[in-house]
């Protein structure tokens, strides 16, 4: 495929660089999607084990003029860097919350992840894009084209962006939680008021 040079385009990849946080596939991925957008870039956001090891495969991919490392940011910082882009993308093999897709879309942010565990729960179509778990080798090519339809669509990452702000808004707010916990805990001690008046029966 032809390169193109339309615009510009950037990815955020962040968490702890570890080995299942699917960093790698996502530096694959970016290289393939880099060869037909070469002014496309990545930031990965984190530190971590894999660190050197991923600043390694980067250069060896040929892709280090598109990729930024920045090491871990305090939270304020991490999220004004999450408005600054265009995808955040999280291709994580196993995360049992994911709170760092929350905060993505808490920023307006479409997300691309792999359909596992917190991450796979949290992720709608109608605000991202979820991959099947698959061999490396298909990851990487799925998530080329999950962010290669989000490149050529913009009207649609728009539209994502919003649904994933709403969504937060809807569900994931800490005063909802701590309604919904409210009106649960005074559901049960209803509970044991009636179990009670009706022992005294």
């Amino acid at each position: 495929m032809k390169p193109t040079r339309r615009r510009g385009f950037t990815i955020l990849m962040a968490g702890r660089l570890h080995r299942l946080k699917g960093f790698s596939l996502g530096l694959r991925a970016f290289a393939l999607f880099r060869e037909v957008h070469p002014e496309a870039k990545l930031k990965i956001i984190g530190s971590g084990p894999e660190e050197k090891k991923l600043i390694r495969l980067a250069e060896e991919l040929g892709i280090t003029r598109g990729v930024t490392f920045i090491s871990w940011l305090p939270r304020p910082q991490l999220l004004t860097e999450m408005k600054k882009v265009d995808v955040f993308l999280f291709p994580s093999f196993r995360d049992g919350g994911g709170a760092v897709v929350i905060e993505a879309m808490a920023c307006g942010k479409p997300v691309i992840c792999l359909d596992t565990a917190g991450p796979g729960f949290h992720i709608h179509q109608e605000w991202g894009i979820k991959i099947p778990p698959s061999s490396p080798k298909i990851l990487t090519q799925q998530i080329k084209e999950a962010l290669e339809k989000l490149w050529s669509e913009p009207e649609l990452r728009v539209k994502m962006g919003e649904a994933a702000r709403q969504r937060v808004i809807e569900v994931y707010l800490w005063e909802k939680l701590g309604k919904r916990m409210a009106d649960y805990y005074q559901e049960c001690v209803k509970l044991k008021v009636d179990f009670d008046e009706s022992r005294k029966r």
